[in-house]
């Protein structure tokens, strides 16, 4: 697995998050790619994903949608070269499963190790 494995504490909880923006006539392309990202990542890097969709205020008009990613990677500990690995291969999974196409501006990724 990309630069994550199985450790001794299994408290570590790793957490990466995505996010990205799409036109809103890609609603369902979006949809088709995040299930097929779940499938491609979780077997690249063992990530458990879980994705969203911003909640706008009702009388907010936008050209977008703000999509979000979450990683999840629990009782892992990070090795050597994560996360770069790990993003990297979360990206290969991103494109190979259209979802990189959908992002009308690049995706932002952010990398946390949970407190509780």
């Amino acid at each position: 697995m990309s630069g994550v494995d199985s450790g001794a504490d299994i408290s570590a909880v790793l957490e990466i998050y995505v996010y990205f923006r799409a036109a809103p006539a890609r609603e369902d392309a979006v949809r088709a790619a995040l299930a097929k990202q779940r499938t491609l990542a979780g077997l690249a890097c063992g990530a458990q994903l879980r994705a969203g969709l911003r909640m706008e205020a009702p009388d907010a008009a936008s050209d977008w949608l703000t999509w979000l990613e979450v990683y999840r990677f629990e009782g892992r500990v990070a090795t050597q070269g994560w996360p770069a690995a790990t993003l990297e291969a979360i990206e290969r999974c991103a494109a190979a499963s259209g979802l990189a196409d959908c992002a009308l501006a690049g995706r932002h990724r952010e990398v946390f190790r949970m407190a509780d």
